[in-house]
């Protein structure tokens, strides 16, 4: 059962906020440049496929297209028995994230049913014209069906080598791996051709660039022709060890002179100030020691002030003052007892005793001064000789170790010189530059013996992914346009193509004219155009009016071959390319296609009678 598209609603989409838009067998779509015919177009492949083809299909760059936060897109098609299907797509902006809704009704319809195995282009006649060859091939096979025929790639991709390539080990490795690359990529027939043409191309680039990083470490390895390999290098290292000992001898020489050189100098002053063997004769050194010892003996013969007759003092000092200030007491009461307050005849009949007594104590407390002070005086004058003493004490003690450092440091001085071997002290050679010279000469030695290693291998290496790159290419050919993709009869897509074009090429040019597909294998050798009564005549030859009409054939014969219930062709910017006449022509001539559904969009008016009814401005659309 065929479906035929009956409307498409969008909203938010390009400048559209919102419109409908209805459609007839065939719909013929006009207005001013940007109005929006392309717009309706792309929203219909939006609508039906989920994306615009030739675009990204991220949800992201598919959003792009939105004029505000949200975008819908909503097609009803019908089916022959009355009956509609609609499919409702939504891209809604919330935060950061794009949510996408699409919903069908009925549910149980199954989208890719519908459309089967095309993509759903529009088809531009610019486009053509500015494709070369092998593009035009390529844009051919993208469109039509698809072939599901299996490919035995390891034998395919074997029997293209030459002999020469077939036994290597790693090609065969390489055609394992794209083999079972090819299984497990879920393509099929021409899709998996072409999936593994482009797979092909990326491992192309990756053994190019296994190559030149194989070349460009062998043209980095340096081999010096200047050195002798067979020199011996364990000679050369021996050779430099006793350069190196040599160098260290000359070094220890030099360093030995001018320590003993430094010695001589501290020794000369130490004699000058050292006049005997040892510190133990020297006259200096025995005066300071009977001088010390003399003052140790003074210091121990000093005494020290008795102290207990200074606290015998104090102590009768103490008992003084305290007898005075009971008498004073007593004095001072005239007489009169402190208990009874009443004058005592026993103590006002003593006065002048105490008195007396007063007097006495009182001297006595003089003389105990007298004594206490003597006594601090014999302590100063102890303390004071005493410290005189140990400072001289000190002093000397200082020059005695002064003296015997001196003649620790003079012995010390002369045992510390050492032999110097005169001989290394005047080898002035540079053995510097004779280690450097050697260590260079060795370090060649060992990068040729390292180059010799390696180059073996990486050339090897190198022949082998030469070799690989060569396989690459030849793949790629084989499964390019030019191979694979158009020429292989078992699954050659353009069979059912030419079958059904030349139905309707002699429909629209006459009886006698067929369609005509060059597929050379041969590079940029791929044409088409039409064949009049034996004559062939390429596409771009034909006039403008023939151009549009061999398109829209092509067109439909591509829908016609293709598996979709969807029998639908949108076609942008033909008719602007043709005259007033030729558009009526042939517009009048499309009327002679009824199993097909044709949306055509163009600038120019159109003033057939008949295709007039069918126009849709879209400028009117509301």
């Amino acid at each position: 059962m065929g479906v035929k598209l009956k409307s498409i609603t969008i909203n938010g989409f390009h400048h559209v906020k919102s419109r409908t838009y209805d459609f007839e067998n065939f719909t013929y779509l006009t207005g001013r440049n940007a109005s929006g015919k392309t717009t309706v177009l792309n929203a219909i492949q939006l609508a039906l496929l989920g994306y615009i083809p030739g675009t990204n299909k991220r949800v992201s760059d598919i959003f792009r297209h939105a004029n505000g936060r949200s975008m819908n897109i909503c097609a009803t098609l019908r089916n022959d028995d009355g009956t509609d299907i609609t499919i409702d797509r939504t891209w809604t902006a919330i935060k950061n994230n794009i949510i996408t809704e699409v919903t069908v009704d009925p549910e149980e319809y199954n989208i890719e049913n519908i459309l089967g195995d095309i993509e759903l282009p529009v088809f531009n006649f610019s486009d053509f014209m500015n494709m070369s060859a092998n593009k035009m091939k390529d844009w051919f096979i993208e469109f039509l069906p698809k072939s599901n025929v299996h490919v035995d790639w390891e034998l395919e991709l074997l029997n293209c080598l030459p002999d020469s390539l077939k036994n290597y080990m790693n090609i065969r490795s390489d055609i394992q791996k794209e083999s079972e690359a090819a299984i497990g990529s879920g393509k099929v027939g021409s899709d998996q051709i072409r999936w593994m043409n482009d797979r092909l191309k990326q491992g192309l680039s990756y053994k190019k660039s296994e190559l030149d990083r194989i070349t460009n470490t062998i043209q980095s390895m340096i081999h010096y022709d200047d050195t002798d390999d067979s020199i011996d290098t364990l000679d050369l290292s021996l050779k430099i060890d006793d350069y190196r000992n040599k160098a260290w001898q000359h070094n220890a020489a030099i360093m030995n002179k001018q320590r003993n050189d430094q010695l001589s100098i501290k020794i000369a002053g130490l004699k000058e100030i050292c006049k005997a063997s040892s510190y133990m004769t020297d006259s200096a050194y025995l005066n300071y020691k009977a001088k010390l010892d003399n003052l140790i003996k003074e210091k121990n013969e000093l005494s020290a002030p008795d102290i207990l007759v200074y606290r015998e003092s104090v102590n009768r000092y103490s008992e003084a003052v305290s007898k005075v200030k009971q008498y004073e007491a007593i004095l001072n009461s005239s007489g009169v007892c402190p208990l009874t307050n009443e004058e005592c005849e026993k103590i006002s009949g003593n006065l002048e005793e105490y008195d007396k007594l007063v007097v006495e104590l009182k001297q006595s407390m003089k003389d105990e001064e007298d004594v206490q002070n003597l006594f601090n005086v014999s302590v100063k004058e102890f303390n004071d000789r005493r410290g005189s003493i140990d400072i001289e004490i000190s002093r000397i003690r200082n020059a005695l170790n002064s003296i015997e450092s001196n003649y620790n440091e003079l012995n010390s001085a002369i045992d510390s010189l050492v032999d110097v071997d005169n001989n290394a002290l005047e080898d002035t050679t540079n053995y510097d530059n004779l280690i450097s010279e050697v260590q260079d000469q060795l370090i060649k030695i060992e990068a040729n013996k390292k180059y010799n290693l390696l180059i073996d291998s990486f050339t090897s290496q190198k022949f082998e992914i030469q070799s690989e790159v060569e396989a690459y290419k030849l793949w790629i050919q084989h499964t390019g346009v030019n191979g694979m993709q158009s020429n292989m009869s078992d699954f050659n897509p353009f069979d059912n193509l030419s079958e059904d074009m030349d139905k309707r090429i002699s429909e629209l040019f006459g009886e006698g004219t067929r369609c005509k597909f060059n597929l050379e294998a041969k590079a940029n050798s791929f044409s088409f155009g039409i064949s009049r009564n034996e004559n062939y005549i390429p596409y771009d030859l034909l006039s403008s009016g023939e151009k549009c009409m061999y398109l829209l054939c092509l067109f439909t014969s591509l829908v016609s071959c293709s598996s979709s219930r969807l029998k639908l062709i949108l076609v942008d910017d033909m008719f602007d390319h043709l005259d007033d006449i030729n558009i009526n022509r042939l517009l009048d001539s499309l009327y002679k296609v009824e199993d097909i559904q044709m949306i055509f969009a163009g600038v120019k008016a159109v003033t057939s009678e008949e295709c007039s009814k069918h126009v849709v401005n879209v400028e009117e659309v509301k």
